[in-house]
């Protein structure tokens, strides 16, 4: 059975709708559940809410096919936990702020913590290599840093590969030699590559230099002292309590996304479920709180620099940038029968945390709920409604619209760096980069930001379609080339 976990979410995050489907052995005997009909229930506060807000999110959700959905917001006038529809929908139980979803790879960032904790305790230094910590990885694994697996800069190859099943349980040793059968793409620091192997690396690392075990490490320094109250880690495969029901989209109804096993939906790289209250209170003590020293959260943000000198706009878990000239951190997280996204907007004082019971074949959805919802409680702070400064660079635009909007045509090798070559002529081949022909011409292809990140120079579109609006960064080198292209 091929894989339908983190590897398909990340580089198809701007894919075709109906990709994540096929991916998956689906029942046919049995029709799909239907869409809900009516409206969705919710559960949460009601006072101080945004004006609109119930029924802009219930009307959003209905036209996505969303089932159900969490909602933690952290605001200047406070913070909500709430949840919108359903968690079961056979037995029709509504979401509400205790209800757990799988955060996927919006988790990450909790792993990274982890393991920068060694760092702060003088056991592990992100220039050590990995064989220090990992005797059991190929050789040409073991030279590579610590750090390059936060920064996806390690040039590993995956362990998702399409024969990897993530409903059957692996050993440690099985996982290391599913992504063995594939040789590194690029030499560390030469390119950027969303690889999740580096974050079971990382998982791999914690357990040695701690002595414990990656789930009893988690939940005793990171989960627990963070005051979470409903957190942990998933076993798929056991009956939790509050656990929200995975979906598959399915046409105009839903079916059960296969049970993963137990070990793979507590990896390192993805393993938390989170309920809304508990997302408020672990935005609260991020960036500052006693987890991390001043330097490890420094860390944790910091963009990583490539050996071209040029540095990508990727921390430790956490994609980062400016939006409208203000520092934000974003992340996405996909697994069977979640999706997630996490946002942050510190300088408006807004963050969000995006959960919804769907595998939703686009990761485009919850990042659009994301923003939305980001609007609602402190307007004008995202660039869903940022006004359209003149474009200096209209030659960059068209490239990038062309690239952007290729279909099946080829790409054009020209308009990339060499990093990026090193990435589409790797095993992910040319679907590492999002192609949103899927969905049509759209109504306006917008620079809406650009800004400076070393030499590079970083601009920001927002792609228009109906109901919905892409926000996705490109970066460029100093001949104009193309080094980064990712969705915000």
């Amino acid at each position: 059975m091929a894989s339908t976990g983190r590897r398909e979410f990340i580089a198809g995050g701007l894919g075709a709708l109906g990709a994540g489907v096929a991916a998956c052995a689906l029942p046919s005997a049995a029709a799909p559940l239907p869409r809900p009909t009516g409206g969705l229930p919710f559960r949460g506060p009601t006072a101080g809410l945004p004006a609109g807000f119930q029924s802009t999110l219930t009307t959003l959700l209905a036209r996505f096919g969303v089932p159900g959905l969490g909602l933690g917001i952290v605001h200047r006038g406070g913070s909500v936990a709430c949840g919108f529809g359903h968690a079961s929908l056979p037995f029709e139980v509504p979401v509400d702020e205790r209800t757990l979803f799988h955060v996927g790879s919006v988790g990450k960032h909790l792993t990274a913590i982890a393991l920068l904790q060694q760092v702060d305790r003088g056991k592990v230094a992100l220039a050590d290599p990995l064989g220090k910590f990992v005797p059991d990885i190929p050789d040409e694994w073991a030279r590579r840093s610590v750090g390059s697996c936060l920064h996806h800069t390690s040039g590993l190859p995956e362990y998702e590969t399409d024969a990897f099943d993530s409903t059957q349980p692996h050993t440690r040793a099985e996982v290391i030699a599913a992504a063995a059968a594939g040789s590194p793409p690029f030499a560390e620091g030469e390119a950027w590559s969303y690889t999740n192997m580096n974050y079971i690396l990382a998982g791999y690392v914690i357990e040695a230099a701690s002595g414990e075990a990656f789930a009893d490490y988690l939940v005793r320094h990171v989960l627990a002292p963070a005051g979470l109250q409903d957190a942990r880690l998933d076993a798929a495969q056991e009956l939790v309590p509050r656990r929200a029901e995975p979906y598959l989209k399915v046409g105009d109804g839903y079916r059960h996304a296969p049970r993963m096993a137990s070990d793979y939906s507590a990896y390192a790289d993805g393993p938390v479920l989170m309920s809304a209250r508990d997302a408020v209170r672990w935005d609260a003590g991020l960036m500052g709180g006693p987890l991390l020293s001043k330097a490890g959260w420094a860390e944790l943000l910091a963009p990583r620099g490539l050996a071209s000198g040029l540095a990508v706009p990727y921390g430790c878990g956490w994609f980062t940038g400016r939006m409208r000239g203000a520092p934000f951190h974003a992340h996405g997280g996909g697994m069977p029968g979640f999706t997630t996204q996490y946002l942050r907007l510190p300088a408006a004082g807004v963050a969000v945390l995006v959960m919804t019971n769907v595998r939703l074949q686009s990761a485009r959805v919850q990042r659009h709920l994301g923003y939305v919802v980001a609007e609602a409680f402190a307007p004008g702070s995202t660039s869903l409604s940022q006004p359209l400064p003149p474009d200096d660079r209209p030659d960059l635009t068209r490239r990038t619209r062309e690239l952007l909007l290729r279909g099946d045509s080829p790409l054009d090798r020209a308009a990339l760096a060499p990093n990026m070559l090193r990435v589409v002529d790797g095993p992910g081949g040319p679907r590492a980069l999002p192609n949103i022909a899927a969905f049509g011409e759209p109504r306006a292809f917008d620079l809406v930001e650009q800004w400076r990140l070393g030499a590079a120079l970083m601009r920001r579109y927002r792609v228009t379609h109906e109901h919905i609006a892409d926000l996705i960064t490109v970066g460029h080198d100093a001949d104009g080339r193309v080094y980064w292209l990712f969705p915000d």
